[in-house]
C-alpha cells in the first residue's frame, strides 16, 4: 500500500460533514477526525499533523480558540477555517489568527480539493535553502 500523502485533521462537529470530507480525502490522505476541540488537542502533534481542516463553531469550544492553541505549538501547520456561518469579520479574524485559507459551507469538494493539494505542496519548500547560480552544486 502506498504512502499516504499527507495526514489531514479534520475538526468538525457535524457527523454528515465529518464523513463527506473524510470520503473526499481518504486516501490519498491519511484522515483524522475530532468532534471537538478538546479531541482536536488530544491529536494535535501525535502523529504530526499536516494540515487542519477545522470548523469555527464546536460544541466545547470556539473554532478560534483550537486555531490560536494549534499556532502557538504547531505553527508550521496550516490551518483551513470552515464556516456555515461567514462574514467578513470572521475570516479577518481567522487570518489574524493564523489561518491560511477559509472555506464558507457547503463546502465544494472540488474547491476543497484544490486547496488541500495547494497547501500541501507547499510544505515541501520550507526549510529550503536556495543558493545564488554560482554557489549551486
Amino acid at each position: 500500500m502506498p504512502a499516504a500523502l499527507g495526514r489531514i485533521l479534520i475538526v468538525d462537529d457535524d457527523p454528515l460533514v465529518l464523513e463527506a470530507l473524510s470520503a473526499a480525502l481518504a486516501p490519498p490522505y491519511e484522515v483524522l477526525r475530532a468532534r471537538t476541540g478538546l479531541a482536536a488537542f488530544e491529536l494535535f502533534g501525535h502523529p504530526p499533523l499536516d494540515l487542519v481542516l477545522l470548523d469555527y463553531v464546536l460544541p466545547d469550544v470556539s473554532g478560534l480558540a483550537v486555531l490560536r492553541a494549534l499556532k502557538q505549538f504547531f505553527p508550521w501547520v496550516p490551518v483551513v477555517l470552515m464556516t456555515g456561518f461567514g462574514s467578513e469579520d470572521v475570516a479577518v479574524e481567522a487570518f489574524r489568527a493564523g489561518a491560511r485559507d477559509y472555506l464558507r459551507k457547503p463546502i465544494s469538494l472540488r474547491d476543497l480539493l484544490t486547496r488541500v493539494e495547494t497547501l500541501l505542496a507547499g510544505r515541501q519548500l520550507v526549510g529550503v535553502v536556495l543558493l545564488p547560480e554560482e554557489e549551486a552544486v
